[in-house]
């Protein structure tokens, strides 16, 4: 396993999953509208827009090597 050494505590030294945390996040109005019953969309664009963006998401979290540790340390 690679050991990087990141001087944040955050995930944003993997973009990749950041970016696919983005697109799920994108599905949140979605996820509304189906949890609240407002119906406020068509079935087929609701179903496709969120298909589309968790597949994305899903390509992101592939890309990611996940053979690595990342360790923070001190700026100095």
């Amino acid at each position: 396993m690679k050991k990087i050494e990141t001087t944040t505590d955050g995930w944003d030294c993997v973009p990749e999953l950041m970016r696919a945390a983005e697109c799920i996040d994108d599905t949140t109005r979605d996820v509304y509208e189906i949890q609240n019953c407002v119906r406020s969309s068509e079935l087929d664009d609701l179903v496709l827009s969120m298909r589309d963006r968790l597949q994305e998401a899903i390509e992101w979290l592939d890309g990611i090597d996940m053979d690595q540790e990342f360790v923070t340390v001190d700026e100095d």
